[in-house]
Protein backbone atom coordinates (compact mmCIF):
# COMPACT_ATOMS: atom_id res chain seq x y z
CA UNK A 1 0.00 0.00 0.00
CA UNK A 2 2.26 2.75 -1.26
CA UNK A 3 0.71 6.19 -1.69
CA UNK A 4 2.13 8.49 -4.34
CA UNK A 5 2.50 12.03 -2.99
CA UNK A 6 2.15 14.85 -5.49
CA UNK A 7 1.94 18.64 -5.16
CA UNK A 8 -1.48 20.20 -5.02
CA UNK A 9 -2.93 21.41 -8.27
CA UNK A 10 -4.52 24.80 -8.90
CA UNK A 11 -7.99 23.24 -8.69
CA UNK A 12 -7.30 21.80 -5.24
CA UNK A 13 -6.11 25.08 -3.68
CA UNK A 14 -8.39 27.43 -1.76
CA UNK A 15 -7.42 31.08 -2.16
CA UNK A 16 -9.10 32.07 1.12
CA UNK A 17 -6.86 29.69 3.08
CA UNK A 18 -3.76 31.17 1.46
CA UNK A 19 -5.01 34.67 2.33
CA UNK A 20 -5.69 33.67 5.94
CA UNK A 21 -2.22 32.15 6.25
CA UNK A 22 -0.75 35.37 4.91
CA UNK A 23 -2.69 37.43 7.43
CA UNK A 24 -1.58 35.12 10.23
CA UNK A 25 2.07 35.54 9.20
CA UNK A 26 1.62 39.31 9.03
CA UNK A 27 0.15 39.29 12.54
CA UNK A 28 3.06 37.26 13.85
CA UNK A 29 5.55 39.68 12.29
CA UNK A 30 3.72 42.72 13.72
CA UNK A 31 3.52 41.15 17.17
CA UNK A 32 7.26 40.51 17.13
CA UNK A 33 8.25 43.90 15.70
CA UNK A 34 9.57 45.25 19.03
CA UNK A 35 11.79 42.18 19.36
CA UNK A 36 13.07 42.52 15.80
CA UNK A 37 13.91 46.18 16.38
CA UNK A 38 15.58 45.37 19.76
CA UNK A 39 13.37 47.90 21.56
CA UNK A 40 12.69 45.54 24.46
CA UNK A 41 16.40 45.34 25.31
CA UNK A 42 16.76 49.10 25.82
CA UNK A 43 16.36 50.67 29.23
CA UNK A 44 13.68 53.37 29.63
CA UNK A 45 16.38 56.10 29.69
CA UNK A 46 17.78 55.01 26.36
Amino acid sequence: MKTQLTPTTEKQRYIILDALRGLALLGICLANLPEFALWTFLTPNE
